[in-house]
């Protein structure tokens, strides 16, 4: 998969785009919640069929500047193919299930609100801003 930019989008207006709510033909994909560390998006959606149960998964999608076309564009990434990144929040892991089994998810011995390992969080301030 390569990568998706947008000619003189701000990383604000992607992060809106990626994180709106959408609704085509009786599927419903809803954003819970999402965050940002560094220059990954995670977020958590819901998937809705008429006739099944929802479904819930962890999106990550990382974000970069191009300044060929002077906007932010995105890649997204999959669970499946193993975890290359590891900083989604805990509390998110708890809200989906796992997409590859075969790898264990990290846990924190205090609690959903920290962050998995590898995580450098950001100062208090900013990362309330973000989540």
């Amino acid at each position: 998969m390569g990568w998706l930019f947008g000619h003189g989008q701000t990383r604000a207006q992607l992060i809106a785009r990626l994180t709106s709510d959408e609704e085509h033909d009786g599927v419903t994909r809803r954003c819970l919640r999402h965050c940002t560390s560094g220059n990954v998006l995670w977020t958590v959606w819901e998937v809705e069929r008429s006739d099944d149960a929802p479904m819930r998964y962890i999106g990550c999608d990382l974000l970069a500047w191009d300044k060929t076309c002077a906007g932010w564009g995105y890649k997204d990434m999959c669970e499946e193919m193993e975890p290359l990144y590891y900083s989604c929040p805990l509390a998110y892991l708890d809200m989906a299930p796992s997409a590859a089994p075969a790898w264990p998810r990290p846990r924190h011995p205090h609690g959903a609100n920290r962050f998995a390992p590898g995580m450098r969080p950001a100062p208090a301030r900013s990362r309330l801003a973000m989540c």
